[in-house]
């Protein structure tokens, strides 16, 4: 782990919000990124068919649009501790777990098939960081209603308002049982 000493929590929760019509996932947190790849590069570089599903996920033509506004709205209530900025390898992390998730048809922080979850994934990419965390959001398509329910729970607002995380990835994600997925992934990167 070249000396890396990283703190490790990991939980997963997940709420109905009936109100929104949408639902979250989160949060999961982890540590100690530098632990080299997993299974996941194996299956989905073998796997053309995976790849190809992955790569025909479709982003919503206001997709661009919602994930500026999260990023926007993100800032804002992080004020205080310091803004995030945005980071185009984690934006690709965060999109492919989106179209994992709807070509797969699961939402959560754990791929059901694979056991895959946050950190293995980030690892398979061959992202180094301190610590990396994550927020999910389905049916939901607008940022401020994406926002307040994470703010409205513990778990997401932790991920959120970590003043460790100094970049975010985001990706909004259209097709599966809910329609649109959103990735919040939030990191410290390795220096």
């Amino acid at each position: 782990m070249n000396g890396f000493m990283g703190r490790f929590k990991t939980f997963a929760w997940a709420c109905m919000f009936a109100p929104l019509t949408g639902v979250l996932a989160g949060c999961d947190v982890g540590g100690g990124g530098l632990l080299g790849g997993s299974p996941v590069d194996a299956a989905v570089e073998g796997d053309s068919e995976l790849r190809a599903k992955i790569q025909e996920c479709d982003a919503p033509g206001d997709a661009e649009r919602i994930a500026d506004q999260l990023l926007r709205l993100l800032n804002i209530e992080r004020f205080d501790i310091g803004g995030v900025e945005l980071d185009p390898e984690l934006s690709d992390i965060a999109a492919r777990y989106a179209c994992t998730m709807i070509d797969e048809g699961f939402f959560g922080h754990v791929n059901p098939q694979s056991g895959v979850g946050l950190v293995e994934r980030v690892n398979a990419a061959g992202y180094e960081y301190y610590a990396v965390g994550e927020n999910l959001a389905a049916g939901i398509s607008h940022a401020p209603e994406i926002i307040d329910a994470w703010l409205d729970s513990v778990a997401h607002r932790e991920v959120m308002m970590d003043p460790s995380f100094s970049i975010a990835g985001i990706a909004v994600r259209s097709g599966g049982e809910y329609g649109v997925y959103c990735v919040l992934l939030m990191a410290e990167p390795a220096e």
